[in-house]
């Protein structure tokens, strides 16, 4: 286990009790604090699985858990705080203060899909030469990982993004970026 501490006075000097002295840090595990929109907190008991990758570290993904959801929206941003943790990575080092992107796996149950699917917000879009009532999604293919729109209808929207009717039980859908992909785009599919 490594450590790194940080001292807050000097040898030999006079303390105040309750002050800190030092601060050490254990990097065996990482954790990371993530803000989850109030429209999609709801949705943490459906995660599968949890990767996060690093932009100072390429290529390098880490598997993650949630260890903590917190109870209270911020006030300003209208997300809640969720931490998940990761041990070190083989062949990497993570350090304290890095900045990551989380990416999701999540199985919803069966009874979302009767009445239709709900999905972000951000995944449905309306094309430029369309008119504001047509939505569309785009639709992976998992053999070649490239992308097609389909028409979809908004039924309504929910606490977490939209209902929408078109879109069968298992299908994957693009969840963010919708509006700059293109028709037989190739996608990086994010691993299950």
């Amino acid at each position: 286990m490594e450590r790194f501490p940080r001292l807050f006075v000097e040898n030999f000097q006079s303390v105040v009790a309750k002050r800190p002295v030092m601060r050490l840090l254990d990097t065996s595990r990482i954790e990371m604090d993530v803000s989850v929109p109030e429209g999609l907190i709801g949705l943490v008991p459906y995660v599968r699985s949890i990767s996060v990758t690093f932009s100072s570290l390429p290529g390098v993904e880490v598997a993650a858990t949630i260890s903590k959801v917190g109870s209270e929206a911020s006030l300003t941003t209208r997300t809640y705080p969720v931490t998940i943790v990761m041990d070190q990575p083989e062949g990497a080092k993570i350090q304290p203060g890095m900045a990551g992107r989380a990416s999701v796996i999540g199985e919803l149950p069966p009874e979302w899909f009767k009445v239709g699917v709900e999905v972000p917000a951000g995944a449905v879009f309306s094309p430029n030469d369309s008119g504001p009532e047509e939505a569309f999604v785009w639709i992976i293919d998992t053999a070649t990982s490239t992308v097609s729109s389909r028409p979809v209808k908004i039924l309504s929207v929910g606490d977490r993004g939209l209902m929408i009717r078109g879109v069968e039980a298992g299908e994957r859908i693009v969840t963010a970026g919708a509006n700059v992909i293109t028709e037989g785009q190739q996608v990086r599919v994010m691993p299950e």
